[in-house]
């Protein structure tokens, strides 16, 4: 829905008025949805490689519009990891990838914040989730006339991370945790992380 309405958008303005309007929305937009607009538009402005380059009249904004909104969505992550926002964002590692894109050179911060926080179980365990994806495979019964069975397979993505954290310092902190009570909640995320770690072993051992 989101990408459509920006289509849109795009479509039926002409740059000058999506500037007029962007200013006037994005800073009482969202956390999430400013994320995602500001990652479009920093990826216009400041591509990853330079034959990504958009047209400046492709642009959702011009430069001085993009500079505005990046200044205030820094302030927006600044605030939201001082009030907890940050914490509860549903995709907590992206939004981290994100705040440390847009700060560029400054990156330090988003680094020591996390850092400042690792001894937290809280925010411990929602890095743990953060990082653990699950893929599904399919297969029949052993006599091969038996119901297809889905299985979750969990899988742990450490490749980035140490642009943002102390991974040591990270995997530590599990192992620590492993031995200490903590909830159901709490234990499925860690059985889930330490299942993926064992794939991820195999897979780097064979």
């Amino acid at each position: 829905m989101q990408w459509l309405l920006n289509e849109f958008v795009r479509d039926k303005l002409p740059q000058t008025r999506r500037n007029v309007l962007f200013r006037r929305i994005f800073p009482t937009a969202s956390f999430e949805w400013s994320i995602d607009l500001m990652r479009r538009i920093h990826h216009e402005h400041f591509p990853v490689r330079s034959e990504q380059q958009t047209p400046l009249e492709m642009r959702f904004v011009d430069s001085e519009t993009a500079a505005n909104l990046k200044s205030i969505m820094l302030t927006k992550f600044s605030e939201a990891s001082r009030n907890g926002i940050l914490l509860k964002s549903r995709n907590l590692l992206s939004a981290l990838y994100r705040w440390r894109e847009f700060l560029g050179k400054d990156s330090v911060q988003v680094r020591e914040w996390i850092m400042s926080r690792l001894d937290d179980d809280t925010f411990l365990f929602r890095l743990i989730d953060s990082v653990t994806s699950t893929s599904w495979t399919s297969s029949v019964g052993w006599d091969g006339l038996g119901d297809r069975v889905s299985r979750a397979v969990p899988h742990v993505q450490l490749e980035g991370l140490d642009t943002i954290l102390d991974v040591d310092r990270f995997l530590n902190r599990v192992k620590n945790v492993s031995a200490s009570e903590i909830g159901e909640d709490q234990k499925r995320i860690l059985d889930r992380f330490n299942e993926g770690m064992r794939r991820r072993n195999r897979a780097r051992d064979s």
